[in-house]
């Protein structure tokens, strides 16, 4: 009835690349535009 696709991909985000390359332990470190508490809207 549904016909599904099979797939291998994945969804590497720039900031893990990032992340990964400069060994940095957490993912808020490599985010260029981080939301903190004065800048909550996109």
């Amino acid at each position: 009835m549904y016909h599904i696709t099979p797939n291998a991909g994945f969804g590497l985000g720039v900031e893990r690349l990032v992340m990964w390359l400069t060994g940095a332990e957490h993912i808020f470190d490599t985010i260029p535009f981080p939301r903190t508490a004065d800048r909550l809207t996109p």
